[in-house]
């Protein structure tokens, strides 16, 4: 999807960050988020193609991700990681290629609450302007 980081990248360049640190933040929540919309687009498609509607599944992977990153705000990579592979060994359709992008949703939507948990933490910790 070169297109989408073409997008993502010009969209990024309309800003002028003075603090590099919100910056690189951003940068990294807005890249999770394109990767997560690609995959929900991946997704759709690999839907799309079947007899059955795995769609049903693929939203409990979203909130069960979204539930992780609530529950556990603060996990290593490592954590991720192991969640990752569990969810993987345990998500399972007639489909593989499905199965492919349902997992793939699921490590997307991971990666992009913990960017996005980044970014707040780091905002939380600013000086606040009244």
């Amino acid at each position: 999807m070169a297109l989408l980081d073409e997008v993502r990248a010009l969209a990024l360049e309309q800003v002028n960050f003075t603090n590099k640190d919100r910056e690189a933040l951003v940068e990294k929540q807005n890249g999770a988020y394109g990767e997560l919309h690609r995959t929900t687009l991946e997704f759709e498609q690999a839907a799309s193609d079947e007899d059955f509607d795995p769609r049903p599944g693929a939203s409990a992977l979203v909130r069960l991700a979204g539930q992780f990153g609530t529950a556990f705000p603060s996990l290593s990579e490592a954590q991720r990681d192991a969640i990752k592979q569990n969810i993987a060994e345990i998500y399972d359709t007639a489909s593989d290629d499905v199965d492919t992008a349902g997992r793939a949703l699921f490590n997307a939507t991971v990666d992009f609450i913990q960017a996005s948990q980044e970014l707040n933490a780091f905002e939380q910790s600013q000086p606040q302007n009244v």
